[in-house]
């Protein structure tokens, strides 16, 4: 009976909580913990993780077990808990509430864990489990994200003197991850040490031992990170520890350290090593990370480029060593190769990684400044080519013909050596350069290095003044790198590559075709120019761009902007000297020009912002009224903003905003003829761009009939994968900003799921911002509610309010050629919704 407190009737009910109930519950929750820790993935080019709890499908995949400690934990207190005046007679009672506590947890059933911690902890007071019930309360505050409590609670056991000796280690640990949390290394690192110290187990001693050494590297004390990762070699731990802390201790390397020979022929050796071989690129990485502190920049270098081509299974080390690259050749600066490498990077760092949105922001802006700098290096290259003798030109083309010869040879000999064995991913170190169609052979520029290096054989070392004014030049070798792999032709074929006019179709011979090579490259000087100022800050690089417009192209209309960016520069690095005579030959050469008057008066600059801000607000009015489908007001409004704003530096803007609504209420060929005004009168602007896109999407549809729309059927298919789709307005400006906003999100609450975010065109008027992908509706779904219930991060796409919703796999395509939204939102709303 549990109703009487005896000797025998306490014997029998903690002998049978114990050995039916409480063990077997133990003996579970420990297979489950061994099962996390078997299932995680080290990653040791980041901080560890003291505690590894397992993610959210980790704990899916945990409810069966966890549900089985509940059960039997549940029965022991429900048949043997001896609970007389409010006194708890069977001791075992306690420690099943904290069972049932753990398993809610790693169930991440976080509130209701926290519920039977705090019972525990109220319940028991004079128990050594009341400790225990603090610490778990304190693991889960931390994942609930309220640091506040968790501190408190912590703060309390460190201070409490009655904490069993085989729990402080924990505590430790536990205190050591909640400062690791809030980036106090310093402290977590103090709280650690207390932790190893009352650790017993070997492998969690060196793990942890490891962890510290981490912690002081990140803190930039080499000292103490090379004695810690020291120490965990000497500890002889498993071979996965062991190889990483003999890295580790390479990446802390001190210059002007004893050991620092020690370190350089421990990796060499271990290069040599065969069980080391799909750990060289790590190796090689360290290496470099070496030689860049030895200032030995061409040997980091070369160690990187051995690290990407000797990756086997580890991509993110691969995506690190292309990062390191490109850093390298930003900070340079080398953009076109900077630009490739961050390019690489992107293939292979995981995007819920800390420099993922870092690398790609810095991708995109080198993106639009390398299109440029090639342009400008190829019309350079073109241009040299064209000012060659006809005799000249031939040999080098002749030189270049027998080049292309070798390569098709060696290629050859490649392709059948490749067929020959298992390597398959030969080149790993050459970045993407550009995305050239290899539609012309001086795209190559190992072939026009060669080309290059004959012409000067020939006709010696010719000054190209053009090509090397800029400091971030190249050779006419390297503006542009062929991409694709060439078709090797059959014996009976004659390679185009092999003939001069493949060469000479691209020259500008004639003077026409020269003025528009001229054209080209002025104006890639200056969006170049403009990019490194704005965007970069790359003043001396920006300099030297606009000189040469100012130089070369005084008659240009690039001509006076150019001066004018160049006196914005001297101005904002206080070189009043170099402002004054800008602003001299401003003033002096062109007094009436709008740079003149807003350099002498001020005001005017104001008035000037005051009246692109009118033009910015009046066009943001447009905008509504077009997204509230008033299609006849938008484009009154877009009409009478070329009388109202003389100077409109958004008219671009306004004429593609109404051609779209002209798109909204007239017949399509009215449409087409307003999308082709865009285009011809705001060249190479982002909306004639846009408008191009539309209407090669509109030659693409097929025009049929009005109102003839077949009948779509929708099949609910909620086992298969699934996508979250957004329709946003093409005019919509902020299309992309949405985009980041929920990658970000992706990131933050889904980075388990590696999301991707992608963007295309439905119809003529909008496109679909798209997240793939979900295993099953049942994921998707739950992406879904989390999507719309997050009114912070979410906020300025949701108010919006574009329609969202799921779609599987197999409805996607038939949504797609519908392109009826309202009637899949109606499909979606009582197949996937009615159910919630």
């Amino acid at each position: 009976s549990t109703k009487k407190a005896g000797f025998t009737h306490r014997l029998y009910h903690n002998t049978t909580s114990r050995y039916n109930g409480w063990f077997n519950a133990k003996e579970i929750l420990k297979e489950s913990q061994e099962k996390i820790w078997a299932e995680h993935q080290e990653d040791y080019s980041e901080l560890l993780p003291i505690f590894v709890y397992g993610d959210e499908e980790t704990a899916k995949n945990l409810y069966p077990d966890m549900d089985k400690i509940i059960d039997k934990c549940s029965n022991v207190i429900e048949f043997h808990s001896i609970n007389i005046r409010k006194k708890e007679y069977n001791k075992w009672i306690d420690n099943c509430y904290l069972l049932i506590g753990k398993a809610r947890f790693y169930k991440q059933e976080y509130f209701r864990a926290l519920e039977i911690f705090k019972y525990v902890a109220k319940a028991f007071p004079a128990r050594p489990e009341y400790y225990e019930a603090l610490l778990w309360q304190v693991k889960t505050y931390m994942a609930l994200g309220d640091m506040q409590k968790a501190e408190k609670l912590l703060e309390k056991l460190e201070k409490a003197r009655e904490v069993p000796e085989d729990l402080r280690a924990e505590i430790f640990a536990q205190i050591a991850d909640f400062y690791i949390k809030k980036a106090d290394y310093p402290l977590a690192a103090h709280y650690l040490t207390k932790a190893i110290t009352h650790t017993k187990n070997k492998d969690k001693r060196s793990r942890l031992t490891y962890i510290l050494a981490q912690l002081y590297l990140k803190q930039s004390d080499y000292k103490n990170a090379s004695h810690y990762f020291s120490q965990v070699i000497k500890m002889k731990p498993p071979y996965e520890l062991y190889f990483n802390a003999q890295i580790s201790r390479a990446l802390a390397y001190d210059v002007n350290s004893k050991n620092k020979d020690e370190v350089k022929k421990m990796l060499e050796k271990m290069l040599k090593d065969d069980k080391n071989i799909e750990y060289r690129d790590q190796i090689y990485y360290a290496l470099a990370d070496i030689a860049f502190k030895e200032w030995k920049d061409d040997l980091a270098v070369d160690y990187l480029k051995k690290s990407v081509a000797s990756s086997v299974k580890n991509t993110k080390q691969k995506a690190l060593s292309y990062m390191r690259l490109a850093d390298y050749y930003f900070d340079k600066p080398d953009y076109i190769l900077a630009e490739a490498y961050y390019d690489s990077t992107l293939q292979f760092l995981p995007k819920d990684h800390k420099s993922y949105l870092t690398v790609y922001d810095k991708h995109e802006g080198l993106k639009d400044l390398v299109e440029n700098l090639k342009i400008v290096q190829y019309e350079d290259s073109m241009l040299t080519l064209a000012q060659m003798s006809e005799s000249e030109r031939d040999k080098l083309i002749q030189a270049l013909i027998e080049k292309a010869q070798e390569e098709e040879e060696r290629k050859k000999e490649q392709l059948e050596a490749m067929q020959n064995s298992d390597i398959t991913n030969s080149n790993t170190n050459t970045p993407n350069i550009n995305n050239s169609n290899g539609e012309w052979y001086f795209y190559n520029p190992t072939t026009m290095a060669f080309g290059v290096n004959e012409f000067k054989k020939i006709w010696g070392n010719r000054k190209l003044e053009d090509d090397w004014r800029r400091s971030n030049k190249q050779s006419l070798a390297e503006f542009i790198e062929e991409n694709d792999i060439d078709t090797l032709e059959s014996d009976t074929t004659v390679n185009p590559k092999f003939t001069p006019e493949y060469y000479l179709k691209n020259i500008p011979l004639s003077q026409e075709k020269q003025m528009q090579a001229h054209a080209k490259k002025v104006e890639a000087l200056y969006n170049a120019a403009t990019i490194m100022k704005e965007h970069f800050e790359d003043y001396d690089n920006a300099i030297a761009n606009y000189n040469e417009i100012i130089n070369n192209y005084d008659t240009s209309f690039y001509f006076l902007p150019s001066l004018y960016a160049e006196y914005r520069i001297y101005l904002a690095q206080e070189d009043d000297k170099n402002a004054e005579r800008i602003k001299r030959i401003i003033l002096d050469k062109y007094p009436d020009s709008e740079y003149a008057r807003i350099i002498s008066d001020p005001v005017y600059m104001k008035l000037a912002r005051e009246e692109r801000k009118k033009a910015e607000d009046y066009y943001e009015r447009a905008y509504d009224l077009y997204k509230k489908h008033y299609y006849n007001k938008v484009i009154l409004r877009c009409e009478k903003s070329k009388s109202i704003f003389a100077e409109n530096h958004i008219q671009d803007k306004f004429d593609l905003l109404k051609a779209l609504a002209i798109g909204e209420t007239a017949p399509r060929d009215t449409f087409k003829v307003a999308l082709e005004y865009v285009i011809q009168q705001h060249p190479n602007t982002e909306s004639a761009k846009k408008a191009q896109e539309i209407l090669n999407l509109l030659k693409k549809e097929k025009s049929g009939p009005p109102g003839d729309f077949p009948t779509v059927e929708y099949s609910p298919d909620k086992d298969i994968p699934h996508y979250f789709v957004m329709v946003v307005p093409i005019a919509d400006k902020k299309k992309n900003q949405y985009k980041s906003i929920i990658s970000d999100f992706n990131i933050k609450y889904f980075p388990e799921s590696k999301l991707k975010v992608e963007s295309m065109f439905i119809d003529a008027k909008n496109e679909l911002i798209t997240v793939k992908e979900f295993p099953t509706a049942a994921e998707a779904i739950n992406y879904y509610r989390t999507f719309k219930l997050n009114k912070k991060e979410l906020s300025e796409v949701l108010q919006k309010s574009y329609p969202y919703f799921i779609i599987s796999t197999s409805n996607f395509p038939k949504y797609y050629k519908d392109k009826n939204t309202s009637l899949y939102l109606n499909f979606f709303q009582s197949t996937y919704l009615k159910e919630q």
